[in-house]
């Protein structure tokens, strides 16, 4: 209740003061939890990034743009929407020139505004159904629940299986995974940005069990404003006989999105614990 409240709260401020705000309280985020900002920098710096400490403190502000430009979104009309962040109208056209009807699986990373990107989803490749999983703190999950159904979405969380993600997929929706987090001990053995990690598989053995396009899609953040980037569906690897080759399908994977983070390091969420809890140290 008090997660709706703070939502509607955030839509009547005003924007401008929404967006002087981002840069200050990224930078106050970061002074405050010195302990995990110094836990991304030594992340960044042993992935061989310059000025890890820079893209620590950026990626506070990207967080804290994440609700401003979704406010910012919700007071412009489709049509308006999709002529201001670039690459929505082409993304559009690709996807109707190419799938139309299909069922799509869409990829992505806690890069750029990935909540925004599901909303923008949402509005050019409908039914948008993003899996999402629950905060355990209740006033975080209950404001990032409303934002994400302010967007016409259909949001399911993880714990809810795969089930209703096929049900979806066959009736030609859209499926919106974040696949850049540490999958623990039942993860595939991969390597993102260059250490070894552990990977989920859900997005390779979706698109391969149902036939449905691997489709990477990110929202990020430039000098121009926000850029929808998309890539040609992933070729999954399989064998001579059609056998989904899961280890080699998730690395190539995972080398998409770690290309995606070193163009915009201080766009990703270096909290996730990408390598275990012991990498930063």
């Amino acid at each position: 209740m008090l997660g709706r409240w703070l939502w509607r709260a955030l839509l009547g401020l005003p924007l401008p003061l929404l967006k002087a705000g981002c840069g200050f309280l990224g930078a106050l985020h970061a002074a405050l939890d010195r302990r995990h900002a110094r836990e991304c920098a030594a992340s960044a710096r042993r992935c061989g990034f310059q000025d890890p400490a820079a893209i620590a403190c950026g990626m506070y502000r990207n967080l804290w743009c994440l609700p401003w430009e979704i406010a910012w979104a919700r007071r412009l009309s489709p049509g308006s929407l999709t002529r201001n962040i670039r690459g929505s109208v082409e993304f559009r056209n690709y996807v109707e020139t190419h799938f139309k009807g299909r069922g799509l699986v869409t990829v992505s990373a806690h890069l750029g505004n990935w909540e925004l990107l599901g909303q923008l989803a949402a509005l050019l490749i409908p039914p948008m159904m993003p899996v999402y999983k629950s905060h355990r703190n209740r006033l975080v999950r209950e404001f990032m629940l409303e934002m994400r159904r302010a967007g016409d979405q259909l949001p399911v969380p993880k714990e809810e299986g795969l089930r209703p993600l096929l049900r979806h997929l066959r009736a030609g929706g859209t499926v919106g995974l974040l696949v850049d987090q540490n999958a623990g001990p039942q993860g595939v053995d991969s390597e993102f940005l260059g250490h070894p990690c552990k990977s989920w598989d859900t997005p390779v053995r979706i698109a391969h069990g149902t036939g449905c396009p691997l489709l990477p899609v990110f929202l990020f953040r430039g000098s121009h404003g926000l850029e929808l980037v998309w890539h040609p569906p992933l070729e999954l690897v399989v064998d001579g006989s059609g056998r989904l080759d899961v280890a080699a399908s998730v690395r190539k994977l995972d080398a998409l999105l770690g290309a995606a983070v070193r163009e915009h390091p201080d766009q990703w969420l270096w909290l996730s614990h990408r390598w275990g809890r012991g990498f930063a140290r």
